[in-house]
């Protein structure tokens, strides 16, 4: 798993720049894993003039973003706006380049802009806060990962300066990197502490460095209080109710499970309405092998969400001794004791998984959905195997008291992009993938296996770009 890598090098200011600015001037350098990010040359110049791997300006303007942000930074994983990861057509978050065209791209409702841009506040680097030139970098938690999506600034703002991958191997922009929380919260702390003995020693901005401190502190206290986390990951409707289930409960932890990759804008007459399907797969007592338990994942967090999706759905695989013929996915529910559920559900549901250790899992495929791709057979059975693939991630060792997750538009982004990996590989395995190019025709391939041709298609070229 990558980390964060933040380098400063301390500088003279100008001599207009006085205070707490002058004493903060420096050379910025941000790296996600081994490419960084703040490579800039100015706009309209050729590469050969050359490129400059550093920003430079005062720093007091993200200390003050980070500070008064740091509640979103360690726990709001939710987004109002969010496309799958891994999808063909760009960010999955909002960028600069929305904000600047009103998020036109994302909706047209004014009270979503409205939401959306308030959000974009806590999780654009920097935003509204500081002068110092940036890319566009969107930093949303989803532990135990840290998202940080990298992005050029807009044309519309007139930037002197353009952002771009360091090296020819970088992967294209946007780019949304998955690295580990504890590290990037660990090393944004440490920056603002930074900031701050260089604020004292340097400079003697006593007063500065107090008074920064103390809103700091404030601030992680705030991001540790059980309360104001729920609230972070839920919002107010659905934290409120998650509030009234007994904690450390079955019902609780599924529930948690579920709405996490669910809108926190729902009513609660709709949250209702899931705890209700919730609370009836908790209740069912009747013992079971519970075969979707498996003792240990077959990968590590470290590795790519693609990576782990395709090594756990091998390992479903070799347990069934089916290493690549076609599967009747019914009956790969009946043998990992999972219930299949096809009925009528909240919109906020496309498919979702709830299980409880000793005990039969269920599988809730939502029939009532109006999205297009659940309307054809080829798309439920993708969604559905997603949503295995998300129950047992989950359920990894000893599964809690509880799991449960839904997979759909809300979905947390790596969590998601493992899943669609685990169903691609399920579905058509690499072994038989690897036979076929994405212009051949594959429809007796995809009427055998039970994939859509684009999954299929998709799938043979992330198979052949893996290798």
């Amino acid at each position: 798993m990558d980390s964060l890598g933040i380098i400063l090098s301390w500088l003279d200011p100008p001599p207009i720049v006085t205070g707490p600015d002058g004493v903060l001037w420096a050379e910025l350098q941000l790296m996600l894993g081994p490419e960084c990010v703040t490579t800039h040359q100015k706009r309209d110049l050729p590469l050969s003039v050359g490129s400059h791997e550093a920003v430079r300006g005062t720093l007091t303007g993200l200390v003050d973003w980070l500070v008064d942000h740091w509640v979103a930074l360690s726990c709001e994983t939710f987004a109002p706006a969010k496309r799958p990861a891994g999808w063909a057509g760009g960010a999955v978050f909002p960028t600069t380049q929305d904000a600047w065209e009103d998020y036109a791209r994302w909706t047209a409702d004014p009270d979503a802009v409205a939401q959306i841009a308030t959000w974009h506040e806590r999780h654009l680097f920097g935003n509204l806060s500081s002068n110092l030139a940036l890319p566009s970098l969107v930093l949303v938690p989803e532990p135990p990962y840290f998202l940080i999506e990298v992005d050029d600034l807009p044309l519309q703002g007139d930037p002197s300066v353009e952002f771009h991958a360091a090296r020819p191997s970088a992967p294209p922009w946007p780019w949304l990197a998955s690295l580990s929380w504890a590290q990037v919260t660990a090393t944004l702390e440490q920056f603002v502490s930074d900031c701050l003995a260089r604020g004292r020693d340097a400079g003697g901005e006593h007063r500065w460095a107090d008074w920064v401190e103390g809103r700091f502190r404030q601030a992680r206290l705030a991001a540790a209080d059980p309360a104001q986390r729920l609230q972070g990951q839920f919002g107010p409707v659905v934290s409120a109710h998650l509030a009234q289930l007994p904690p450390a409960s079955a019902a609780r932890e599924a529930a948690e499970g579920v709405f996490r990759d669910t809108a926190p804008g729902d009513t609660a007459a709709t949250a209702r309405t899931t705890q209700d399907w919730i609370d009836t797969v908790v209740a069912d007592t009747s013992a079971s092998p519970a075969r979707w338990l498996l003792p240990d994942l077959p990968y590590d967090l470290a590795q790519a969400p693609f990576e782990q999706g395709y090594l756990l759905a091998r390992h479903v695989r070799e347990r069934l001794r089916q290493p690549d013929r076609p599967l009747d996915l019914d009956h790969l529910l009946f043998e990992l004791d999972v219930e299949p559920r096809r009925e009528a559900a909240t919109a906020a549901i496309e498919t979702a998984v709830v299980g409880v250790p000793r005990r039969r899992a269920c599988l809730l495929s939502n029939t009532a959905s109006t999205e297009r791709r659940l309307q054809r057979w080829h798309g439920r059975r993708f969604a559905e195997a997603a949503a295995l693939g998300r129950l047992l991630a989950a359920a990894g060792g000893d599964g809690g008291t509880a799991v449960g997750a839904a997979q759909g538009p809300h979905t947390l982004p790596v969590a998601g992009r493992r899943a669609r990996a685990f169903a691609a590989e399920l579905l058509l395995p690499s072994s038989v993938a690897r036979g076929y190019a994405p212009t051949d025709d594959l429809q007796t391939l995809c009427a055998e296996y039970g994939i859509s041709q684009l999954a299929a298609q998709w799938h043979i070229l992330n198979v052949a770009a893996a290798a």
